[in-house]
Parts: C-alpha cells; structure tokens; sequence
C-alpha cells in the first residue's frame, strides 16, 4: 500500500483497518491482536477463539500489500495460544509475546522453527501473587529487548513495570512505569520511551505523565518523525470487550491533538503503514538514536 491515500493500519478484535484522520477502511475481518511490516507484507497475529479458550487457534497470516488494498494472504503459523499480545521482527525473526503463557516465541526466518524464551518465571494466567505479569509489548534496540509488564492494573493496584532484557533473555533492569495495565514501547529520538499509561489514558514516560489523551483507555501507539498516534477504546469486561468501538488520536509531536477518528472497533495494535515507525524495532534501531536511557 505504497501509494495508499491512508498512513497507518490499527488492528482490532473486529478486524483489521486501514485509517487516515479523516477516514477508515476494514480490510480483513477476525479478531486480531498484534501487527508488525516487513518487505511490504503486513503480519498479524489472529486469535481463531476466546483469548483464553486452551484451543491453541492463534496463528501469524501475512497479508501482501499492493497499492491500494491486500492482494493476497497466507497462514504461516498455526497452533499458538489464543491470548497472544505484540508481534514485532527483531532483525529477521519474528517474536510474539504469549502473553497467558508469560513467555516470547521466537521464529525462524523461514517460520519451520522456534524457540520459547522466558524473561520470566512460568506462572499461571492471572495468578497475580505467584509472579504473572501479563507481558503484552516488546521492542528490541541494540543489544537490549525491552518488554512492559501490565502487572495487573485494577486487579491489583501495582503500577507496570518495563524491563530491560540482554540478547539471552536475562533480565538486566526494571523501572515501573507511572501507569497502571500500560501498554506499548517506542523509544524516542533522545533515548527516552514512551507508552501508554492504560487505564488512565494517558501517554507517559517512565518518570511522569506526558499528555491525558482520552478518559477511555490508551492502547497503540505509533511515532513518527512528524506524527503521534494512539488508540482508545472503552474499558470493558473481557467478554464483552470484542463489540466496542474506538478512536484514534492523531496528535504533533508537541502533544497537541491534530484529529480524532471514530472507529466501530477498539485498536488493539497501531503501526504507520510504510514502515517508518520508532514502535518497529528494526526501525528504531537503524535510526540514530541515543541510549542514554539503555545506558
């Protein structure tokens, strides 16, 4: 979608969108989760059933993109658990984030082969005092992968966490994040990153709130060189939660708002469609960043 008259694509549990400010267009249905671009090929991670329904009907579709529209697509990977988060290449692996699981599974290159990785314990889905965090974002920059963990929001009042992984999974460092159930992670051109703090709907930082975006909940963030945008959706029990509608928020990079666009879904994942995004870690990572907070 190279020459498409929309700039980014939001993933949704009613379907997959193609948005500008002004309009929007679906361009597959299903319930989707994370998204990430590579080579013009859009991937995105389908839960074939209840996020926490034990029928491993999860799979990675990559759609091929031409100018306008999705010109083919092709299942290359099935079998993952329904409850999985972010998608993201670092470098030419593709890794999710089983976020029920509290595990990342890294693919090879071809998708024949992967490996389960673990930053953290195993623990049980929602077992909040036996080390479940709910791992939901990554990024990897440089020789650091960096995860959020939502630890719980409501459910047990502790603010997330984000944590600084090396190139063997190990953690390194932690901060917490002035947020409760925060999602996302792009880190920005002077090294400092930036998430959404949830259940607050705001943008934050790791040491402060930047800017209230919406009194729904914050979900999908995408940078650019120009452009913020973020997702919001109302805050609804999980079964309920795939028949709410959404917005996003096109905002300056001074924060001001520039558009909001209604949507018949909540955004579950937002990435700019010609790639040119500081969420994409290979992106990020070729751009000339400091590390002065990786440091």
């Amino acid at each position: 979608m190279l020459n498409s008259p929309y700039s980014h694509f939001v993933a949704s549990r009613q379907g997959l969108y193609a948005i500008n400010e002004s309009s929007w267009t679906q361009l597959a249905e299903g319930q989707y989760y994370g998204i990430t671009l590579r080579d013009n090929i859009l991937f995105a991670f389908e839960a074939g059933d209840r996020v926490k329904a034990p029928t491993q009907q999860g799979r990675i579709v990559a759609f091929r993109l031409t100018d306008n529209d999705i010109s083919s697509s092709e299942c290359l990977v099935e079998g993952l658990d329904n409850g999985c988060h972010q998608i993201d290449f670092i470098g030419d692996r593709l890794h999710v984030v089983d976020t029920y699981q509290q595990r990342i599974v890294e693919f090879s290159p071809c998708f024949q082969h992967f490996d389960y990785r673990y930053p953290l314990p195993r623990a049980e889905f929602n077992a909040w005092t036996k080390g479940y965090a709910h791992c939901n974002s990554l990024i990897g920059f440089g020789e650091h992968i960096l995860l959020v963990l939502h630890d719980g929001g409501k459910h047990t009042g502790r603010p997330s966490r984000l944590v600084f992984c090396n190139q063997n999974w190990q953690i390194i460092r932690q901060l917490l994040l002035p947020g409760l159930g925060c999602h996302n992670i792009v880190i920005m051109e002077d090294g400092t990153i930036l998430s959404c703090g949830s259940l607050s709907g705001t943008l934050i930082n790791t040491k402060r709130t930047i800017v209230k975006v919406d009194e729904m909940m914050t979900r999908g963030l995408s940078v650019d060189r120009d452009n913020i945008v973020v997702g919001a959706s109302m805050f609804a029990i999980r079964r309920n939660r795939k028949e709410i509608p959404g917005r996003v928020h096109f905002l300056s990079r001074n924060y001001v708002r520039r558009a909001t666009l209604e949507l018949p879904a909540a955004p579950t994942d937002i990435r700019r469609i010609d790639g040119r995004d500081y969420s994409l870690s290979n992106y990020a990572s070729s751009l000339p960043m400091t590390q002065s907070i990786l440091s």
